[in-house]
């Protein structure tokens, strides 16, 4: 269902709904003009309130949300059965840490949700940070992959993110008046130290996956927790702190079934070449280098900003000083040689 607007549409899509009962994918994306006005126009009843009513629970797979904007006014858990429930994506409904301040009176019925039995979720997407989505995903385990993207709805009348084309996201700082993730006020932190800890508590033996927001800036202790209790994760996207190191030192040797890794923003490389004066390419032969002496074989894929890289077989260079070393070869890549890769592919605003 793409761009619901009540005002422009009378579909009674509560009656689809009820009699569609082998349905096993929705996704419910909703004009971003009701949530960019402040106009609550629309309910949850309007969808699912026939089938609560019939007593019928909608054993659908995937379940998607996007832009809905209207008041937490109904149990929306009596519509579905979670035994069958895989995958749920919800981007730009709650409103969450940043949301535009003519939102908050209605997302903040958000915050009171009720205990749901979704211990089946096995992947799961969302764009907007809040204490109530940790509490969310404190209530089950078994996730295995988990995005925390970094596209969302722009607030200031510009382009909105449902226009972008490219599955791939720039990850570059919003442009839509928030505060970039050096200048976030210290709640965000303390958010970010609490999604750190229902991850790897609730969800990191069986994490394969993970793409946290370029907001969230890992120290050394946040990168320790993640790789000691995450050691299956297959595939990661962060950011890094100002006073982490080279990161791979601290990422390789403890995720043996790493095969692609995102540096969400550019700051990462910025610091490392000023604080040693080298270039880019100098800055692959370290990574290279890096990968060879960690034996992490399963690599493929390295990200670091705009940046992408391959990572080829080994080979053994001749170094200026006449001595020989032996390391992953690294060939540049485009976003397009990516984009089939969950934690940049998954970083969009497309259900």
């Amino acid at each position: 269902m793409i761009d619901l607007d009540p005002l422009c549409y009378n579909d009674d899509l509560a009656v689809l709904l009820l009699h569609a009962k082998r349905l096993e994918v929705l996704k419910m994306h909703w004009n971003p003009r009701m949530r960019l006005e402040a106009e609550a126009s629309t309910n949850l009843a309007t969808y699912f309130g026939r089938c609560i009513q019939a007593g019928h629970r909608l054993a659908i797979r995937k379940f998607g949300m996007h832009n809905f904007y209207g008041a937490n006014n109904l149990d929306i858990a009596r519509a579905f059965d979670f035994e069958t429930m895989r995958e749920a994506h919800f981007l730009d409904v709650f409103g969450g840490v940043g949301g535009a301040p003519a939102n908050a009176f209605i997302d903040d019925t958000w915050r009171d949700l009720p205990d749901y039995n979704i211990n089946k979720w096995k992947v799961h997407r969302s764009n907007e940070l809040a204490f109530h989505h940790t509490k969310i995903l404190s209530e089950f385990e078994g996730l295995e992959e988990l995005y925390l993207i970094n596209q969302h709805l722009d607030h200031t009348g510009g382009k909105s993110s449902d226009e972008v084309a490219s599955p791939v996201s720039e990850s570059r700082t919003p442009s839509n008046g928030r505060k970039s993730p050096d200048s976030m006020p210290s709640n965000l932190a303390n958010l970010g130290g609490e999604y750190i800890n229902v991850i790897t508590r609730n969800h990191g033996a069986t994490l394969r996956k993970l793409l946290l927001p370029d907001r969230f800036r890992l120290s050394v202790s946040d990168l320790a927790t993640l790789v000691r209790c995450c050691p299956n994760i297959e595939q990661l996207g962060l950011a890094i702190g100002e006073n982490v190191g080279h990161m791979f030192g601290h990422l390789l040797p403890f995720l043996p079934k790493l095969f692609a890794v995102r540096v969400a923003d550019d700051e990462f490389m910025r610091r490392n070449l000023q604080s040693t004066g080298k270039q880019w390419m100098d800055f692959c032969d370290e990574i290279g280098r890096d990968i060879y002496l960690k034996k992490q074989d399963a690599l493929r894929w390295c990200g670091v900003g705009d940046q992408y890289l391959y990572v080829g077989d080994k080979v053994e260079v001749e170094l200026e000083d006449g001595t020989k070393e032996t390391r992953r070869e690294l060939h540049e890549v485009t976003c397009d040689d990516v984009k089939h890769i969950e934690i940049w592919a998954m970083d969009t605003l497309v259900l």
